[in-house]
């Protein structure tokens, strides 16, 4: 199968669970709207949240597979079976042992995410509480996850990609049972939505087990040891975690900022939920299916193979995260009206989401150019530098915010999101320059001519938006959303149109094929 296909599989699948995730958030805004009780549960899920997009978008991948790889290849499949198991058994004492303490420190972790909230008694009570419910799912999904990297170091994504579907799908039928209430009943139900989190970690754990025992290979179960091969792993899966969801990260230290402010917490989740959407086809399928191409590459002395597989997969990113990010700057207050206002959401919030949404759009192929960079550095264990990038950018992220706010508001939060963002992928672009500076002939051409289209289709977004104005602003959710949908369909084509009659996408890239 090729690398372009398998990435489209597993990034389907990341699409679709993005889609459902929509209609939960959609849900959740329903019901809490943008209130205290919103703040609360939104920062409390903002953990388990994290965790969730740096798993799925394989960041466990990243300090398992490629050791995996390697000892499969120097020592053989049973060998390397061993070290899976040994590495399941471990990882489930180690995150057992981090949900004690969190749950023991619930208070500290809060007041570290959020410390604004530290002026509202009850808001922070509230957090405190919520974040007891929802931490479990961290152990679960973490474990859930390494499981899918075993899955995905043998090129087997399809249970490891769709089991977050379901487990988005639960959280809705959770929220299907709520009511839109008044702030006393929103606090009750965040608390029944709190445990639904951690309920969908031990669904989403069981997907991947169910697929493991079904066709285990040479993997066997084996009690904990600290053997060499797990020093190792220890010593490379924090740091290779920490630096592949540098992103997610940032929006954690963006979520500290705004916690400063009434209800940013809550329209930086929604926007930063938005500008999720293409990104986790990007981020999930080259987290996912670029890695373990390229540790496979490395590990059998290909390192041509691997360089023109991470360029083709860096032009694709960006064929995606350019016009994504034009349209969302665009058609962000749209976006904003017809995804979350209704209910307890209301025009000030879906205002505010669409000023976030707007300054994220800016960073957008940025964090996308730096998930692509990063993964040759993840599949040769050379982690200084995606965590040089990954430190940069949350330091950039917190300054920057703290500076902007005051004179910019919500909107310089977001500025400084992007700003670090930016910063992170200099960072891995000038190292990647630096180890392999000879990218394929035309790659630069091709880029500028994928900018172009992306221009040409804001330039048609703008006027059709004047156009459609009208039926914008109607009454009617459904008329709203139809001229919505419009314009990203219209804009779609037109990008698709543009990019294909100036050459911008050529088809080679989809049929490159795995050695």
């Amino acid at each position: 199968m090729s690398l372009a296909r398998s990435s489209l599989i597993v990034g389907l699948a990341a699409i679709a669970s993005r889609l459902i995730g929509f209609a939960r958030d959609v849900m959740i805004a329903r019901v809490l709207g943008a209130g205290m009780a919103a703040d609360a549960f939104l920062l409390a899920f903002r953990l388990p949240n994290v965790a969730r997009r740096v798993f799925g978008e394989g960041g466990l991948n990243a300090g398992f597979v490629p050791l995996y790889s390697r000892i499969r290849a120097e020592r053989g499949e049973a060998e390397a079976g061993r070290f899976a198991g040994q590495a399941m058994s471990g990882a489930s004492v180690a995150l057992l042992g981090l949900t004690a303490l969190v749950e023991l420190a619930a208070p500290l972790v809060v007041m570290a995410l959020g410390a604004g909230y530290a002026a509202e008694a009850d808001k922070f009570a509230l957090a405190v509480t919520y974040l007891r419910l929802a931490f479990p799912f961290v152990a679960l999904a973490g474990l859930a996850s390494l499981i899918g990297a075993y899955l995905n170091a043998d090129r087997r994504y399809t249970a490891a990609a769709m089991a977050p579907v379901l487990v988005n799908v639960l959280m809705i039928a959770v929220l299907m049972m709520l009511d839109v209430p008044d702030e006393e009943t929103a606090i009750r139900q965040g608390w029944w939505l709190s445990l639904a989190v951690s309920i969908s970690g031990l669904v989403h754990l069981g997907i991947v087990v169910v697929a493991l025992l079904r066709d285990p290979g040479r993997f066997t179960w084996q009690r904990p040891r600290l053997t060499p091969d797990i020093r190792r792993l220890a010593r490379r899966v924090l740091p290779a975690t920490a630096a592949s969801g540098a992103t997610q990260l940032a929006v954690v230290v963006a979520t500290a900022v705004a916690s400063q402010e009434p209800s940013a917490v809550s329209w930086l989740y929604y926007a930063d939920r938005v500008a999720q959407l293409p990104l986790s086809l990007i981020g999930v399928a080259v987290g996912t299916v670029l890695l373990s191409d390229v540790a496979a590459r490395l590990a059998a002395g290909d390192h041509q193979g691997a360089a023109i597989a991470q360029a083709r997969a860096l032009e694709g990113a960006l064929a995606l995260a350019l016009p994504a990010a034009v349209a969302l700057a665009i058609l962000a207050g749209p976006i904003s009206i017809v995804l979350f206002q209704r209910g307890a959401f209301g025009p000030e919030d879906a205002a505010g989401t669409a000023t976030l949404l707007r300054m994220l759009a800016i960073g957008l192929p940025a964090a996308a150019t730096a998930k692509v960079l990063a993964q040759p550095f993840f599949a040769r264990e050379a982690l200084r530098i995606p965590i040089a990038g990954g430190m940069a950018c949350l330091v950039v992220t917190g300054l920057a915010g703290l500076a902007l706010q005051p004179a910019m508001g919500v909107a310089g939060i977001g500025l400084g999101l992007s700003l670090g963002l930016g910063v992170n992928a200099l960072v891995l672009w000038g190292a990647a320059r630096s180890v392999a500076p000879a990218f394929p002939a035309g790659m630069a051409r091709r880029v500028s001519l994928l900018f172009a289209a992306a221009l040409a289709m804001g330039v048609g977004l703008a006027a059709g938006m004047r156009w459609l104005a009208p039926w914008l602003i109607a009454d009617q959710l459904a008329v709203k959303a139809g001229a919505l949908a419009l314009l990203c369909v219209s804009g779609l084509a037109l990008y698709a149109g543009v990019a294909r009659g100036i050459g911008a996408i050529e088809p080679q890239f989809l049929r490159w094929r795995r050695p």
